[in-house]
């Protein structure tokens, strides 16, 4: 939770109403000494400079302002209603009478805040995905339902860097701790009796597994039905609980995401920037010309005084670490290949194919999984039979409202339903009505070709007469939505104009998909 769309009940929402109004430079001031005075930082802590690429709240209009506050407002809802859901299932615990005798990790935060949003923010966040930008204008209009089930809405860059107060970037920035650090929450009434007390020793998440089976005091098995297991990488941190100031055993780590990396050891912390989160780059790096940052975090908690030019043969000896690291854990060769990177790993095993034929009952399939109709010419025929009048219902559809295409009947017209990211709908409806008892619809699509995302000519058939065209002008270039593939309903929210799932209440017989690429 706090992971983009950010919902939240209107209420809550209400509860912060006008908060956040003074914006994100001014925030990162209140909440930077707030940390301070309750001792959650080291007081002698620099706050670090705003990043140039996001802009200055100041700067930004009064409509950018007006947006971007309720989008915070949104954000801080979610982040409290999911403490408040928290809160319900420790209750249930200590009602159970358990509470003494069971451990709890709670790792608050998305890898550190999320600058997916991009410097705008979005009202649907896979307009970001397909390169489909939309204006503060557009979001203005839907102001009122942001953070509701209309939506899969994202804050902008500039609130998910204040979010990370007191350090330099967000998500996605691994080079840097605004990219990596969350709080973790540790509670075991039985064996932790520093209530409320801090810990600064440095580990990371792969640490929690081994620190779960040291309190269990199990041993990871060398196999698991049949399969060699790899050893853990994982330090234990049991021996923190009862010690405060005990000495730190993770001493070593490395960090990498879409080309941004760093590596921390004994204290010490060197990272290189080389992509904005904001941005999906696909061609390669040139990583003779990384600029790397150097810090001592024993002395410098937030990362605010770069020593790279000072201690030249650390920062190499950490330089040689990361690649070393990095060759032994599998994450070479790097990629800034952003949103094109994570899809293309969603893909992985999927061989194309030209056909693909499903029967009623294939539902709730994920879109990597489904025919990828997406920068290419199709073609979907539907053979049904329609044994009354009333025979209404999805025939196949993917996605949802915010991005998706569904093939109905209703009224005994067939229609197909383009929908572009929630911002353009195409709407084919047949001319004729369905006779009762066996028909095919089909719809053909006939891509432009020569780029992602284009347009082309779309066609609807009723028994191979053609009955509807229309042109698109542009397509989803890479991920429709966050839903499932379904036949003979539409599992989720819906794509058009009708109420979900929508079951089909005539006869699928099958559902032919050709793809031409």
């Amino acid at each position: 939770a706090t992971h983009a769309p950010h919902h939240a009940p209107k209420d809550w929402i209400s509860r912060f109403r006008g908060q956040f109004d003074e914006g994100w430079d001014r925030y990162r001031e209140i909440a930077f000494q707030r940390q301070k005075d309750r001792g959650i930082i080291p007081q002698d802590s620099e706050l670090t400079p705003r990043p140039s690429e996001i802009p200055a709240w100041d700067s930004l209009s009064d409509d950018e302002r007006r947006l971007y506050a309720r989008m915070m407002e949104i954000f801080a809802a979610f982040t409290a209603h999911t403490d408040y859901e928290i809160g319900r299932v420790t209750e249930e615990i200590r009602q159970l009478g358990i509470d003494e005798n069971t451990l709890i990790f709670y790792v608050v935060g998305d890898n550190g805040a999320s600058g997916e949003g991009g410097l705008s923010g979005n009202a649907n966040g896979l307009s970001y995905f397909n390169g489909a930008p939309e204006t503060v204008e557009m979001m203005l209009k839907q102001i009122d339902t942001l953070g509701g089930a209309k939506h899969y809405n994202h804050f902008p860059a500039g609130w998910a860097w204040a979010m990370n107060t007191p350090f330099k970037w967000v998500k996605r920035v691994a080079s840097h701790l605004g990219g990596v650090r969350n709080p973790l929450v540790v509670s075991w009434p039985r064996v932790i009796k520093d209530r409320g007390g801090l810990r600064e020793q440095f580990h990371h998440a792969v640490d929690l597994g081994a620190t779960i089976l040291d309190a269990a005091g199990l041993e990871l098995p060398p196999s698991v039905n049949g399969a060699p297991q790899r050893p853990l990488d994982g330090v234990s941190m049991l021996y923190t609980f009862d010690d405060a100031k005990a000495e730190n055993r993770r001493t070593r780590q490395y960090f990498e995401a879409f080309s941004n990396r760093a590596m921390y050891e004994d204290g010490w912390w060197a990272g290189s920037r080389e992509v904005l989160p904001w941005i999906s780059k696909k061609e390669p790096l040139n990583l003779d010309q990384s600029q790397w940052e150097l810090y001592n975090l024993e002395r410098d908690f937030t990362q605010a005084r770069d020593l790279a030019s000072e201690h030249p043969e650390k920062l190499r000896k950490l330089q040689d670490l990361f690649w070393i690291e990095a060759s032994l854990n599998s994450v070479l060769p790097l990629d800034p290949g952003g949103s094109a990177r994570m899809l293309e790993a969603q893909a992985l095993g999927k061989t194309p194919r030209a056909r693909y034929t499903y029967y009623p009952g294939a539902v709730g399939i994920i879109e990597s999984a489904a025919p990828d109709i997406k920068n290419k010419s199709f073609s979907i025929r539907a053979s049904i039979t329609m044994g009354t009048a009333e025979d209404a219902g999805v025939l196949v559809a993917l996605g949802g409202r915010i991005g998706g295409y569904s093939l109905f009947v209703r009224d005994r017209h067939a229609t197909f339903w383009y929908n572009f990211c929630g911002m353009e709908q195409t709407v084919l409806r047949s001319e004729e009505r369905l006779s009762l008892g066996e028909s095919e619809v089909a719809v053909d699509f006939e891509y432009d070709g020569g780029g992602n995302g284009l347009g082309g000519s779309l066609q609807l058939f009723i028994n191979g007469s053609l009955s509807a065209q229309v042109r698109l002008e542009r397509t989803v270039a890479r991920i429709f939505a966050r839903e499932t593939f379904d036949i003979g309903m539409d599992l989720n929210s819906p794509v058009g104009d009708y109420e979900s799932p929508f079951p089909f209440t005539g006869t699928i017989h099958k559902i032919d998909f050709a793809l031409k690429y």
